[in-house]
């Protein structure tokens, strides 16, 4: 039986503590990992969102459970994973440590800041992350190159320049959320009816002024549209490997000025296995905690977006022993 160790009290955010401590699970295996990972995000279901939440241990902690933002909530899952079962102190700070840092010094400057530039290849290259491009579906796969320049970022985050800093961007492989599903052939009558009601959504969401409610009935409304609309592909979701970090690329930026400021990945979830299929787990600000959704409702709302080009995958690979 799993023994759950939440922090009682959050007062010192900053100290190390497992989220979990159990010891049967093996996580030397892709399924294995992907059961560590849900055991250890479970508990963390809830938690607020906050944009920032950690730091370099001086204003800000290096590790914390009672906040988190997409990314830090990505990271101290995979930290806990890869101290499973205990989650010693001196390990969780050792692989959030690796995790968000590209060397061994712990700085604003060395930390991975832009998800395409440095925290995915960094994990890759450090052995934690696999990019599923060359082996899922091969042939879909689109690219984007990044435009975005890092020491311009960092320069405009109050850091000095250094040219020796530069990284070298290279192609993101993504699929568009539309290669998951198929439109439903419906009748002219059928679509008209289905579109005045997405009208009539949108027409109550205006009235409401709590900004918050209204944002959920507008949802709602379209996601009942989308899943009238659209149907997934059979078989394409389900080949997704359960323990993948889902990336949300967005589309570029048409101003060359705000492109060399903007990261093409603007959101970063954990894709894990549910009842009823494939779900993403994430720390979401429409949400403002950390929540469950379906995969297939989630990627349902980018399929007729322009802001949004689709997803990048990258699997988080099992420890080695």
């Amino acid at each position: 039986m799993l023994l759950l160790l939440l922090l009682a009290s959050f007062a010192s955010a900053a100290t190390f503590a497992p989220v979990i401590d159990a010891s049967r699970a093996k996580r030397n295996s892709a399924s294995g990992m992907a059961a560590i990972l849900e055991r250890v995000s479970a508990p963390l279901v809830g938690r607020p969102y906050q944009l920032g939440p950690l730091g370099e241990g001086d204003k800000l902690p290096l590790y914390r459970l009672d906040a988190f933002d997409c990314t830090t909530f990505v990271e101290t899952v995979m930290a806990n994973a890869y101290c499973y079962p205990a989650g010693e102190p001196s390990c969780l700070e050792a692989k959030m440590a690796q995790i968000r840092y590209r060397g061994s010094r712990i700085s604003f400057r060395d930390r991975n800041h832009v998800p395409e530039l440095d925290w995915l290849p960094n994990n890759v290259r450090r052995g934690f992350l696999r990019d599923l491009s060359a082996t899922l579906f091969p042939g879909e796969w689109k690219e984007a190159m990044p435009k975005i320049d890092r020491e311009l970022w960092l320069a405009s985050q109050g850091e000095k320049p250094d040219p020796a800093g530069e990284l070298k961007a290279v192609p993101l492989h993504f699929l568009p959320s539309s290669f998951f599903f198929a439109k439903k052939e419906l009748a002219a009558s059928q679509q008209a009816e289905l579109e005045g009601k997405l009208a009539a959504s949108a027409a109550e969401a205006e009235k409401v002024a709590d900004k918050e409610e209204a944002a959920r009935i507008k949802f709602r409304g379209e996601l009942a549209f989308l899943r009238a609309t659209f149907v997934p592909v059979p078989g394409r979701l389900e080949q997704i490997p359960a323990g993948t970090i889902l990336n949300l690329v967005r589309a570029p930026e048409k101003d060359p000025a705000k492109a060399r400021l903007t990261p093409l990945i603007s959101h970063q979830g954990l894709i894990l296995p549910g009842k009823d299929g494939l779900r993403i787990r994430h720390a979401a600000p429409n949400g403002g905690h950390v929540s469950d959704q379906p995969l297939a409702d989630y990627l349902l709302r980018y399929v007729r977006s322009g802001h949004y080009r689709g997803i990048s995958l990258y699997q988080i690979l099992p420890l080695r022993e």
